[in-house]
């Protein structure tokens, strides 16, 4: 089996660390600025997006590529706080999770604070000439 080359390890870490470099400090200010944690902001934006502002459980699963008792536990914090609540769906076995107004008001709040963290922090660091390219190459990993 053939090793990578120095220039192939160099690319690997170089996208190991983007994910740290672009994640780490819009978390941080969205946290500083608003309470809320990354996972607590995923899965808010998600619920507000969503029809109806409520998805199944499985659906926020496959959406964060969390697991299950990762997400189970998020959610458990996230209901005690008054966010989002769980409930059976009527058919079936799924739960049903749903934005509640504290949670609609939290992320009102912290989509800006993110919007603008994300642009100052991040992606004023990509050439527009770039931004195709890195679409691209996420997309052929998605796949």
């Amino acid at each position: 089996m053939k090793l990578l080359s120095p220039r192939e390890l160099q690319l690997w870490h170089a996208l190991k660390h983007l994910g740290d470099l672009a994640l780490a400090p819009v978390s941080r200010r969205l946290e500083s600025e608003t309470g809320l944690s990354a996972g607590d902001y995923g899965i808010l934006s998600r619920l507000d997006d969503s029809e109806d502002r409520a998805l199944t459980q499985k659906q926020l699963q496959s959406s964060l590529g969390w697991d299950k008792t990762r997400l189970s536990h998020q959610l458990t914090r996230m209901e005690a706080r008054g966010l989002l609540r769980r409930k059976p769906a009527k058919v079936g076995r799924e739960t049903i999770v749903t934005l509640l107004r504290k949670g609609r008001h939290v992320i009102s709040v912290a989509r800006p604070v993110h919007a603008e963290a994300v642009r100052e922090l991040v992606l004023r660091h990509v050439a527009s000439g770039e931004v195709e390219t890195i679409l691209a190459v996420v997309e052929r990993l998605r796949r």
